[in-house]
């Protein structure tokens, strides 16, 4: 490879080290076709956290809400973490939802573990799902959280999804890259320089 062509990989490389940092997790925000008959609950989905970093954005559909003018339209992104019996709430990104499509970013990113889950806390708004043996795991039972769940609680499990279910939620997870990254291309790019003069000379 010639000097310049290193040059370029090394900038291109380095221009792109925000994008290469964030994924989409969960599943996309469609119309599946069906939603809860409850409301004022919590559901457990299948989406596991693959690395540390945090949640800067997240979406659903709702499909249905519940009763007309006066309906509570809020929703929770929740962060929830396995303690071998029921789920510990980490973190929970409060919104107010409108039918069809949403998209919400949360005031702050929400700092998120390896392993950890995600789950939605649904009021008279419902979250679009799929009864098709999909990742979704459980829900609380109903009215069980007419308020939102309070962050350091426990996530009591009532209803096992039989089938699992696809529920319509996803997350934009933006992950660190190594601190070191940045130095290795940059050296990468000075090293190359430096062969490209010493060639010319």
């Amino acid at each position: 490879m010639s000097f310049k062509a290193v040059v370029l990989a090394a900038m291109v490389m380095l221009g792109s080290v925000s994008l290469a940092s964030a994924v989409t997790i969960g599943n996309a925000p469609i119309d599946r076709g069906n939603q809860d008959g409850r409301q004022n609950l919590v559901i457990i989905t299948g989406t596991i956290i693959p690395e540390a970093g945090t949640i800067t954005e997240w979406s659903t559909y709702i499909r249905r809400r519940e009763g007309g003018a006066s309906a509570d339209t809020e929703i929770g992104l929740l962060i929830l973490r396995d303690d071998g019996l029921d789920y510990e709430l980490l973190a929970i990104d409060e919104q107010n939802a409108v039918l069809g499509l949403n998209t919400f970013t949360p005031g702050t990113p929400l700092t998120v573990e390896a392993g950890d889950r995600l789950g939605v806390w649904i009021t008279d708004h419902k979250v679009s799902y799929a009864p098709d043996g999909g990742p979704d795991l459980a829900q609380t039972a109903a009215d069980s959280f007419v308020l939102p769940p309070v962050v350091g609680s426990q996530i009591v499990i009532n209803n096992a999804f039989n089938p699992g279910r696809t529920y319509s939620l996803s997350a934009a997870l933006h992950v660190p890259l190594p601190a070191s990254l940045p130095l290795v291309l940059a050296g990468l790019g000075a090293f190359a320089l430096l062969r490209g003069r010493q060639k010319a000379a």
